[in-house]
């Protein structure tokens, strides 16, 4: 408002308004309206005084009574306590008076407005000066503000939770009834107060509370509020304050919830916090958790393992006896749900007898040996296998659990070992069945543990033998002897694992036998081969007499070897500096052939006593015997079962420190018991004709090492080797590629080898394709059922190997045409075909090749052309254009090896004419036979099409 102070002036009245022009225009411009009074008589006034009080005309105001303008009533209605007459006379004799009143305009319509009567002196006499301005609109926004003080302050009070709100000074500007209550300090006392006043009320101490921080950095935060959280534009916290605990009487718990505030235009203009006293709640949370604590005691307390689920099946309990039976902490399995409980027992997530317990009689399902209702429980047991590394029996007993309202909330279950009772029961009632079941385990776990060793021997066996190649023919020879060593080695550690499991046969009388015919001279290199290094190894001299003689027989090569490796290692074993003789016969009784082999050695003899246990399993001579020589003594036991299972025997001579004899004798031909059904099926019929000039073979192995070792050792030997590492890729790639040939392992997980067989025997697309069973299970006899070409034992034996893929793969028809004038060249392309498996015909440039071509007739053309393109006579280009005049020499795929950089006119004469053109000295031997292998099964696949069009690989 604009106010004019009080002021003393000494020029007459009139003359001030005549004369005075300057004062009259700073009178007639105020902002306010302005009235001159001489004793109690309007005498001036200026314009904004018409406006404000409604008059047209000035003399009309400056007649108009005062009284009706300032009503004497209203003055005590506003912020005086003094009448009108009463401000004149005060400002009269004190020079100024200031005061809001109630205002009457002409019309009879009241406002507020602030006044200010100034004293004016002249002459010696006084004038007033009354300065009027309308504060009609500052009013009604006091009021409102003031009624929406109100309306705020009846609302925060009427919060339960204690409020205050603070503004950006950190002054207090609300302090609800709850928060007195809580502090004892009134609103009056509080409010507008700084320097962390409402701290000290709270916490008893001048300190930031979480509104005084919302704004602030997380680390200020978390020091005063360490369990703080935000939410959105909240800050969270759970604290306590011992000055309230003091004031209350109790232990106070709160939780406070802090945001800024803001005005219209989001300005922060404060912030607001809100104190829930949670002290019952975190009492009840204390006495919950004690209660709990009490319970774990109990149930930890018991023998019996116990849990318990919820209705959503989470797991709210797990005693410290389950604990121990499952061997997992109750820290790992509280909270979890989707039958994790479960897995511990059954290695799968199913319903147990807990959640059977909450479900009705007719949904129960038979997981269990027995299982019956007693009322409300439900009693079960069951044998679970592999429990935290044990196999045992448990009764368990379920019920449901409910709630005071009667509502199922979950259920409880307790588990008891009743193992040494059911294992009383079965040693009572079932001991034959126990014994047969232990029997069986044995079994299992010797056929399992020879599998696991058997396994990553048959890579190291193949690849010492790979590497003795390969060091062979890149000269190294210093390692071949030591590769010799490592292969022997491993050779005689799959004797003694094969030992074990063979014994575990015999013992369950299921060894079967599988006749061949085999030359017994080339047995027995093969065996010495094999001893030689332990022969030399103590300095002894190992003599074969008689091999010659031996002609062929007919029995299980497997065995007899390894019966007379048995013979020759022992006889190494027991002597030094020696002298081990084997001698090979063959006589003839009756009717029957025999074959004799006796080993006779130098070496330290044996005692009768000593022989009397000679064949009986894990026994030696002595256990002196044991402790120098180490060894199972199994192999003796394992040599007269298997000469007895080939119609045969052994017998043994020794005198003690002068040696032994040790001779064996089984029919020269095994009499037909099971391998009757074993007699390899003739596999001609079997091959493709159209499909027999490709030479592929698909490896189906899950065993990554023994897919490397085939698919090195094969394309050594010229085959295109596929793989596949299980059943159903391997059944894809049959499919896909139709190759000559599918060697097949028994034991891989997901589809085994069985499975797979019969799926290719039974698909028309496959049926054709020889397989060989390339294994460690020795089932032969199902092998052979379910049609197998030929049935193959671990280590892989490559010889054998080669000989059944010969017959699966014959060479016949795999015809190259290598047209290159270099001599050197066309050698070294010869070398690597014929090693690959194919006939190869030269000719030394493009004329000799169109004649070569002439000479063939169709059905024996060449069926890749390697061609040359620089050359004498002919060259390249003049070749393939004559080729492709002729259309039984255009399907013909040919590819291009030239050291020449082609020009682009070049390259565009040969597109759509060659299969492939490449760089001659880039090329290893591996990439050229791959090369040449993959555009002969192009054109098997597809070569039909192509010729019916008129060319391949051409317009």
């Amino acid at each position: 408002m604009q106010r004019i102070r009080s002021m003393t002036v000494k020029i007459p009245f009139e003359e001030m308004f005549k004369k005075e022009s300057l004062f009259r225009e700073l009178f007639e411009s105020s902002g306010n309206a302005l009235i001159l009074l001489e004793s109690g008589i309007f005498r001036h006034c200026n314009l904004r005084a018409l406006r404000l009080f409604g008059f047209d005309d000035r003399e009309e105001l400056l007649h108009t009574p005062p009284s009706k303008i300032f009503p004497e009533a209203h003055s005590a209605v506003m912020k005086s306590d003094k009448a009108w007459s009463d401000q004149l006379r005060n400002a009269s004799e004190t020079g100024s008076a200031h005061f809001e009143t109630l205002c009457q305009r002409r019309s009879g319509e009241q406002f507020a407005a602030e006044v200010l009567i100034s004293a004016l002196s002249y002459e010696g006499g006084r004038i007033l000066q009354v300065s009027v301005c309308d504060i009609s609109a500052r009013r009604r926004t006091e009021e409102a503000l003031l009624e929406s003080h109100k309306q705020f302050k009846g609302i925060i009070d009427f919060f339960p939770d204690a409020v205050l709100a603070i503004d950006t000074e950190g002054k207090v500007i609300a302090w609800n009834r709850a928060m007195e209550q809580m502090t004892g300090a009134p609103a009056g006392e509080v409010i507008g107060r700084g320097n962390y006043e409402h701290g000290f009320q709270i916490y008893g101490t001048r300190r930031p509370i979480l509104a005084d921080l919302v704004l602030n950095p997380q680390e200020d935060i978390e020091r005063a509020y360490p369990r703080f959280y935000r939410k959105g534009n909240y800050l969270i916290s759970d604290t306590s304050s011992s000055k309230l605990s003091d004031t209350l009487g109790k232990d106070y718990f709160t939780s406070v919830a802090a945001t800024p505030l803001y005005d219209d235009e989001g300005k922060i203009i404060g912030a607001i916090e809100s104190i829930r006293d949670i002290s019952d709640r975190r009492l009840a949370e204390r006495a919950l958790a004690e209660s709990q604590r009490r319970f774990k005691d109990i149930i930890d307390f018991f023998p019996d393992a116990i849990l318990a689920v919820d209705i959503e099946g989470r797991v709210v309990t797990w005693n410290h006896a389950m604990e121990q039976m499952t061997g997992i902490p109750a820290e790992e399995m509280l909270g979890k749900g989707n039958y994790e409980y479960a897995l511990p027992f059954y290695g799968t997530r199913r319903p147990i007898l807990i959640d059977l317990a909450m479900r009705p009689q007719e949904e129960i399902e038979h997981h269990y040996v027995s299982i019956h209702r007693e009322g409300n429980r439900l009693l079960g047991e069951t044998y679970i296998a592999n429990l935290h590394g044990g196999n045992i029996f448990l009764s368990g007993t379920a019920t449901a659990l409910y709630d005071s309202k009667g509502r199922m909330i979950g259920a409880i279950e307790s588990l008891r070992d009743i193992s040494d009772r059911k294992a009383t029961e079965v040693a009572l009632q079932q001991a034959k069945e126990a014994a047969d079941a232990a029997n069986r385990s044995k079994s299992a776990f010797l056929a399992n543990m020879s599998h696991e060793l058997r396994t990553p021997l048959n890579a190291i066996i193949g690849y010492s033998e790979l590497l003795q190649e390969e060091a062979e023919e890149a000269g190294v020879n210093h390692f071949i002897s030591a590769l010799d060593r490592i292969h022997s080695a491993g050779k005689h550690l799959l004797g003694l694992i094969n030992d074990i499991l063979d014994l575990s046969k015999i013992e369950a009388s299921k060894i079967e036998l599988y006749p061949e015919t085999f030359s017994v001279s080339e047995m027995i290199e093969s065996i010495v081969k094999i001893a030689d290094p332990l022969v030399k190894k103590n300095g002894n001299i190992l003599i074969v007499k008689g091999c010659e003689t031996g002609g062929e027989m007919h029995a299980d090569l497997t065995r007899l070897r390894q019966c007379l490796f048995n013979l020759l290692s022992n006889a190494a074993k027991f002597t030094t500096s020696g002298v081990i003789t084997l001698t090979v016969s063959r006589t003839q009784e009756a009717e029957q052939e025999w074959m004799n082999f006796s080993l006779h050695d130098t070496g330290i003899g044996m005692t009768p006593q000593q022989m009397e246990r000679l064949f009986q399993t894990f026994t030696q001579a002595d256990s002196s015997t044991t402790r120098k020589f180490g060894g199972t003594g199994l192999g003796l036991t394992i040599t007269r079962n298997f000469c007895r299972l080939m119609g045969g025997d052994i017998t043994v001579e020794s005198e003690y420190g002068k040696g032994s004899l040790f001779t064996i004798r089984i029919p020269a031909v095994t009499a037909a018991g099971p391998a009757e059904a074993e007699e390899m099926p003739a596999t001609d019929p079997l091959i493709d004709p159209a499909g027999a000039n490709e030479r592929t073979v698909l490896v189906i192995d899950d065993d990554p090492a023994v897919r490397d070792l085939l698919q090195r050792f094969l394309s050594r030997e010229g085959y295109s080797v596929a793989c596949a590492a299980g059943g159903e890729e391997g059944l894809r790639l049959a499919r896909e590629l139709h190759p000559e040939a599918i060697t097949l392992d028994v034991a891989m997980p997901h589809m085994d080898g069985w499975t797979v067989l019969s799926a290719l025997k039974t698909d028309r697309e496959t049926a054709d394709i020889p397989v060989i069973m390339l294994t460690i299970v020795d089932e032969k006899n199902l092998g052979y059922a379910l049609g197998a070409t030929e049935y193959l034992l671990k280590p892989l034996d490559k010889e054998r190997l080669l000989i059944v893929l010969k017959k699966c793969t014959p060479d016949a028809g795999r015809l190259v045409l290598v047209v290159e004038d270099d001599e050197a060249t066309r050698s070294y392309l010869r070398r690597i075909l014929t090693q690959g498996g194919w006939n190869v015909v030269e000719a030394e440039n493009g004329l000799t090749g169109l004649e070569c071509l002439r000479e063939h007739r169709q059905e024996n053309l060449p069926q890749i052309i390697l061609l040359d393109l620089m050359m004498p006579e002919m060259d390249g280009f003049q070749f393939i254009h004559a080729l492709r005049s002729r259309d039984e020499w255009r399907v013909i795929p040919v590819i291009v090896l030239t050291a020449k950089n082609l020009t682009f006119e070049e390259k565009r004469l040969l597109e759509g004419c060659v299969a492939k053109i490449l760089q001659k000295g880039s090329l290893s031997r591996e990439e050229l036979l791959r090369e040449v292998s993959g555009r002969l099964m192009e054109l098997k696949q597809d070569g039909k099409q192509e010729s019916q069009n008129g060319s391949i690989r051409s317009k």
